[in-house]
């Protein structure tokens, strides 16, 4: 991929409610994963390094889930995680969401890169000048190869 030949390692870092909530379990979460990863793989050549998420949630119907947690986002537990796991440098990485919560831990663990997409109310109104938004994916690899931000570990 793209990001893969720039040097980057891809992680998804994932709130799943549902678990707390009795919807699916941790093992249903960790089939789709591996399911998306092989159909990304088989489609376009993407392979995710490695899924981190969160089961939790504060009003969840499970006792064993139903807890406030800093794995959740916007709590960066899983964000130190990965870069302790993966040896990640915070200030030569980039995050990408949709949504601003999924950009604040990021933030708060240093990475310098935050790309926002399609969502311009909330990055107009959290005014945060360290996330650019982009309107899809097209736009966002190509800001990305334009700003030469090659790294390699």
């Amino acid at each position: 991929t793209i990001l893969s030949k720039m040097g980057y390692t891809l992680i998804v870092i994932t709130n799943q409610s549902g678990v707390a909530r009795g919807y699916f379990t941790e093992n249903d979460v960790n089939k789709f994963h591996k399911q998306m990863n092989e159909d990304l793989y088989q489609s376009n050549g993407i392979k995710i390094d490695k899924f981190y998420f969160s089961p939790f949630h504060p009003d969840g119907s499970l006792d064993k889930y139903s807890k406030q947690s800093n794995c959740r986002k916007p709590g960066n537990a899983l964000f130190k995680l990965a870069i302790q796991d993966f040896n990640i440098s915070s200030s030569h990485s980039i995050a990408i969401g949709d949504k601003y919560t999924d950009l604040e831990p990021a933030l708060n663990c240093g990475v310098e890169c935050v790309y926002l997409l399609e969502d311009k109310k909330e990055f107009i109104s959290n005014s945060i000048s360290k996330v650019r938004n982009f309107k899809n994916w097209y736009e966002l690899i190509a800001n990305i190869k334009s700003t030469d931000r090659v790294f390699h570990s």
